[in-house]
């Protein structure tokens, strides 16, 4: 059910084992709506620093903690100040992937100046305690794990990660799109119309989603719930002209949603896409569906200025969608690992 934040309780420090002295160092709880903001920024310079240009917008940050009843930031969320400055926070969540399997995740973002004094290591023990306590309450699931993703090349992150004893399972790999104006749009197999979505039909797409994504390594019950449909909806990126279906009759067998964030534009600093959504029932796959769905997407974006589209993709799909990625002109520039550690199960 959807939730509005609680009232704001009063700011409150946080003692955590194994803290290092660094002078102005002290550990406080979210304090309030600003604090979306403030997390928005250190995790897009924590990322830059471990060489990952990636931004969430504190409109999306605020929604995934609104949006869940597993997640809270008065006590998920821990910050980081040195001398009344943020200069970094920690995060745990956890939710049900399948219905045996069960996923704790969790992170820290600290800048870059403040690394390799303690600060991260004792942030990153803390969460391991608290989730590992967290899902002792927890019954049912045959199996829990700890889980946290890394930029692959050599960075502060993914050391920490591998020296806290994290095995690699799967792997994302970020493609961007730079040719737009060489994009034509290929050929729709026969039988099938295309046509944006309207308003009244957007719950057939996201069914669709689920049936595509099901089984993913990275699906989640509760991102793919009644719950995530309505964040979907009220998604302030979510435009339906840049939305293409494939349509049997009136149902939908195959869609491309795009999408371009003018925050994320301005701060990037390039007019950037993304391939946000990209979906094709299994009866029409390996027909042209989504090659033809996915240019139509590239030349409505073109259209709109963007001169760069982003996605990500398994590199394990089972669908080997990175084929029908390349088949586009997308093209690999990094690659991230999902690791795992295993928690005990009563």
């Amino acid at each position: 059910m959807k939730r509005a934040l609680p009232p704001i309780p009063a700011e409150r420090t946080a003692e955590v084992d194994d803290s290092p002295v660094v002078p102005g160092l002290r550990f406080r709880t979210f304090r309030g709506a600003e604090d979306f903001d403030l997390m928005s920024r250190i995790e897009e310079e924590s990322l830059k620093a471990d060489g990952v240009e990636w931004i969430t917008t504190a409109d999306e940050i605020k929604e995934q903690f609104s949006d869940s009843d597993r997640q809270d930031p008065y006590s998920d969320v821990l910050f980081v100040d040195v001398f009344g400055d943020t200069v970094g926070y920690s995060r745990i969540s956890h939710n049900n992937d399948r219905e045996d399997v069960k996923a704790y995740r969790h992170y820290v973002y600290l800048l870059k100046p403040w690394r390799g004094k303690g600060i991260e290591d004792a942030l990153f023990r803390r969460n391991e305690k608290l989730l590992e306590h967290i899902s002792s309450a927890h019954e049912g699931p045959r199996e829990k794990y700890l889980q946290v993703w890394a930029f692959d090349p050599p960075n502060d992150w993914r050391r920490l990660v591998e020296a806290n004893g994290y095995t690699p399972v799967w792997h994302l790999l970020e493609m961007r799109h730079t040719r737009l104006d060489d994009v034509t749009v290929s050929d729709m197999p026969s039988g099938l119309a295309i046509r944006h979505p309207r308003a009244d039909e957007l719950r057939k797409l996201w069914d669709l989603f689920v049936r595509c994504f099901e089984g993913e390594p990275w699906f989640s019950a509760d991102m793919w719930s009644d719950e995530g449909f309505d964040s979907w909806l009220k998604s302030n990126t979510l435009d339906l002209e840049l939305i293409h279906v494939a349509w049997e009759g009136p149902e939908p067998v195959g869609v491309v949603e795009m999408r371009m964030d003018d925050e994320v534009i301005e701060r990037i600093g390039r007019k950037v896409a993304q391939a946000w959504l990209v979906c094709v029932d299994e009866r029409w796959r390996r027909k042209g569906v989504g090659s033809a769905l996915l240019s139509m997407g590239l030349i409505a974006v073109r259209r709109r200025g963007a001169t760069e589209v982003m996605l990500d993709t398994e590199a394990e799909n089972k669908h080997k969608a990175m084929k029908l990625y390349e088949s586009v002109g997308f093209q690999v520039q990094r690659a991230f690992t999902f690791y795992r550690k295993p928690l005990p199960v009563p």
